[in-house]
């Protein structure tokens, strides 16, 4: 396996685009492998107070559940999410909201600690490439700092190709690698659903994976997991 690279970055075109649930499946997918497969996610917000097993109440994110469960790992949550939040806003306006601040050497100390521990990480992101952690301070900066290719998630309806245009460029100004991108939720109801990822392709010249909208591959990390691998996932750059 190259090391040129210890993990790779799951960002989104928006928020809602699936994210999580397409950040499990690539662990799901290295870990069919035989890969000793870590996960992340650095920042969480609309966290749940919750006790964490044997140990202290905190606050929780669903996400980081999830994420811990596709890739079958027992790391604790201070390490796969080092940082969350109650309100459900951007991280730096949530962490005002609560009178705290973003520990940013506290999110890069785990992943270190992660790094340490796995031969691959997969990182979920929060929102998109532009999303606040600090007031200076956005995501597409803790990808560079990490230095990760990234996985592209987005929605398929109308304004997809723009939004994904917009977020390869920002990548390309950035010097981060992209390995590719992932249409999620896809149900093919309308004329630009059916004829974007086409149309995505052939700009980028790369091909897109298109993930159908159905419930089970939220729970069910097999079958997303061999989804994506008939779609090509580990053919992409930077993937082991």
């Amino acid at each position: 396996m190259s090391k040129a690279f210890s993990g790779v970055f799951i960002t989104g075109t928006d928020t809602n685009c699936g994210k999580t649930i397409i950040a499990g499946g690539v662990a799901r997918v290295l870990l069919r492998k035989g890969f000793n497969v870590g996960i992340m996610k650095p920042v969480a917000t609309a966290g749940e107070q919750s006790p964490e097993m044997g140990g202290r109440p905190r606050l929780m994110s669903d996400d980081a559940l999830h994420l811990r469960q596709a890739a079958a790992t027992s790391d604790s949550l201070d390490l796969i999410n080092p940082v969350c939040f109650k309100a459900a806003l951007a991280p730096w306006p949530a962490a005002r909201y609560e009178k705290k601040t973003v520990d940013l050497k506290r999110i890069m100390n785990a992943f270190r600690e992660l790094e340490k521990r796995h031969d691959f990480l997969v990182v979920e992101g929060i929102g998109g490439l532009k999303v606040p952690i600090k007031r200076d301070f956005f995501v597409s900066d803790l990808i560079f700092r990490m230095h990760l290719p990234v996985i592209i998630v987005a929605n398929p309806e109308i304004g997809m190709i723009n939004h994904t245009l917009l977020t390869i460029g920002a990548l390309k100004q950035e010097g981060i690698p992209l390995c590719g991108v992932i249409i999620n939720n896809y149900q093919g109801r309308t004329r630009a659903e059916k004829t974007n990822p086409n149309v995505l392709q052939k700009i980028i010249k790369r091909r897109v994976i298109v993930v159908p909208h159905l419930p089970r591959l939220r729970t069910d990390f097999d079958t997303l997991a061999r989804h994506l691998e008939k779609g090509g996932l580990l053919r992409w750059p930077y993937l082991p």
